[in-house]
This record gives structure tokens, sequence and C-alpha cells, in this order.
């Protein structure tokens, strides 16, 4: 999965597995994440060739505000692979407001 966001105005500092991480058959998952300035890109693959995506949030993003303004953080590109074929995961809009206190 690919998200995207202004990095004019949000700054992601962290990207760390979901709730999922802590349950049991975690360990079958395999994590991987990076970022760049505007972009990061999140990979999960089953160790084992089971199917399936783990439920609930994927992933969780730690931001911080870069400058003031709406930045919409979208995923541009997504999909999870299963035994009847492509699957596309759900993933929710959102918006982060940054202001300027002064």
């Amino acid at each position: 999965m690919i998200l995207e966001w202004n990095p004019a105005i949000l700054e992601v500092t962290g990207i760390a597995p979901g709730p999922w991480s802590n349950a049991a058959g975690a360990e079958e998952l395999r994590f991987d994440a990076d970022k760049a300035p505007g972009r990061a890109r999140i990979q999960m693959l089953r160790r084992d060739g089971a199917w399936g995506l783990p439920e609930g949030a994927l992933a969780l993003l730690t931001v911080r505000g870069s400058g003031a303004g709406v930045a919409f953080v979208r995923a541009s590109a997504g999909s999870a692979v299963a035994r009847r074929g492509n699957l596309a995961p759900v993933v929710l809009p959102l918006s982060v407001t940054v202001t300027r206190k002064g």
C-alpha cells in the first residue's frame, strides 16, 4: 500500500504495525514500511504462505505538523492477493488540520 500526503503540512515521524502485531499468529506476518517526505510504503507478507489480512488497523502512523493547513492522507495504491484473486483493503479517508499557536 502506498500512502501520500502534503509534506509541507504533515510529517510522518513513525510507522508501526497495528494492534494485530500482539495477537496470536502475528509471528507469521512480516511487516515492512519505509517513508520519504509525503509518501510511505507499507507491505505485509505471510511467511507461511497462508492467506488473508489481519483484522483491524494494519498500520499506525505517528505524525506532527510541519506547517499550517489541511493535509489529506490518501492511499494511491493498495492490493492484497487472496486465493480468489486480488483484493483492495479498505482505507479510511483522513484529513489532518494543523494550526499554529500564537
